[in-house]
């Protein structure tokens, strides 16, 4: 779970071992990421799983970055929102 000491919008980033930027969440299954002030947020939802977030190739040393912002984000690159 992802918790806030404030209420904003939920980014998760994923950098690949190839250095492969993707932005896991918000994405086209789950578009809300609003999250609220000191409440635990779980991605995906358990209760409403439309998608599934896997382990593939290529293999290595990978990153993954939760962000909170204040103000929603515009991720105008489709193939990073994909």
């Amino acid at each position: 779970p992802v918790r806030s000491s404030s209420d904003g919008f939920l980014y998760l980033f994923y950098l690949n071992a190839n250095k492969k930027l993707t932005c896991l969440f918000p994405n086209k299954f789950q578009e809300n990421n609003r999250i609220r002030k000191d409440a635990d947020t779980v991605v995906p939802p358990a209760e409403d799983a439309t998608f599934r977030i896997r382990i593939a190739a290529p293999f290595g040393q990978e990153v993954l970055k939760a962000i909170v912002t204040k103000e929603r984000i515009k991720l105008d690159d489709a193939e990073l929102r994909k």
